[in-house]
């Protein structure tokens, strides 16, 4: 059984207290917790043969998200991490090995060859995604209006923030890249990214509606609270489907990226500043015509309708069937 390994909150119910980080490997029904993830032996070992796992919103707060561990041996206690996500996935992990064998803690050597394979495995796919390679896929893969509509937005950003646009940018295809990877793969289908449906369709109707307004000069009438929520969203369904394939660090960089979209700032500098006025103008023009498309295809369901509608923009290609709108999402014509 492969080793599910990361960090985690420790806190022992018998001396509560203040959490404490540990280096958690979980083996058979084995979790080994290190000081460091380099250590050489664990720090202390939780056999939990026997136990239950449940969730612990009592012990939770927006830094910490809980589980209870409890009919150990060694007592009950505590885990918990950064973000709703990895507890879903370290509940799911402690409730299989409740069952399993009792495993001994894997040596550093071993630990370390499957860190570095995996890490080896994500970097080589980053650098693929981010090159000229992966770029030139991405225009392969998209019909022209997208591509068209992301180079738009490069231009945009560019412009309006100039020290970040690169890296701003090569989040966005590197994570379009790799999600394409993924389904060419089929670790992923078209299906898991039927959440992107209603948060991306009414962030496009709210640009376009402050867009229309500050045309007529009636000043900004955008929800920025919704608008928030919108891209927040946005960003918890593509973290989610990514986390598995991308490196820590480019997922915080997905948060940043979304963050940055939504903000306050950007949205106004996008509506007011005279440098981007063309290229604002040809962005709502793509927002529209995804709207339309929608409108035109409603019989279609929502997951067709938003993926298809925003990758293939086929209003001018009434014939193609479901399967090939489809199959249009994230790989060549």
């Amino acid at each position: 059984m492969a080793a599910v390994e990361g960090y985690l909150n420790l806190k022992k119910k018998k001396k509560l207290g203040s959490w404490n980080v540990f280096w958690f490997c979980l083996v058979g029904s084995s979790l080994h917790y290190y000081k460091h993830s380099e250590d050489d032996k664990p720090k202390g070992t939780i056999e939990l043969k026997g136990a239950t796992v449940v969730d612990a919103p009592d012990h939770s707060d927006k830094k910490l998200h809980a589980l209870a561990v409890t009919g150990c041996g060694d007592g009950d206690f505590f885990v918990a991490s950064p973000d709703d996500e990895e507890k879903v996935h370290w509940l799911q992990a402690l409730t299989a090995a409740l069952s399993a064998p009792p495993t001994p803690a894997p040596s550093k050597e071993k630990r370390k060859s499957d860190s570095v394979i995996f890490r080896a495995k994500k970097n080589v796919a980053s650098k693929a995604a981010t090159s000229g390679t992966g770029k030139k896929k991405i225009a392969k893969t998209l019909p022209p209006a997208v591509h068209n509509m992301l180079n738009t937005l490069e231009i945009v950003l560019e412009k309006l923030a100039p020290d970040r646009a690169k890296g701003l940018y090569n989040t966005l295809i590197k994570v379009m890249v790799k999600a394409n990877f993924q389904v060419e793969k089929k670790t992923l289908t078209l299906e898991d990214f039927q959440p992107l449906y209603r948060p991306l369709r009414a962030v496009f109707e709210e640009l376009c509606k402050s867009y229309d307004k500050h045309q007529k000069g009636e000043g900004d009438s955008i929800d920025w609270t919704m608008v928030t929520k919108y891209f927040q969203s946005i960003e918890g369904v593509l973290s989610k489907l990514m986390r598995p394939y991308m490196k820590p660090a480019n997922i915080l960089k997905l948060k940043e990226f979304f963050d940055f979209l939504g903000s306050k700032a950007f949205q106004k500098d996008l509506f007011e500043s005279p440098k981007v006025t063309a290229e604002v103008k040809e962005l709502i023009t793509f927002f529209r015509e995804y709207s339309a498309w929608e409108d035109k295809y409603e019989n279609f369901t929502p997951m067709k309708v938003s993926l298809g509608g925003l990758l293939v923009i086929i209003a001018d290609e009434p014939q193609l069937t479901d399967e090939q709108i489809l199959h249009n999402l994230l790989s060549k014509k």
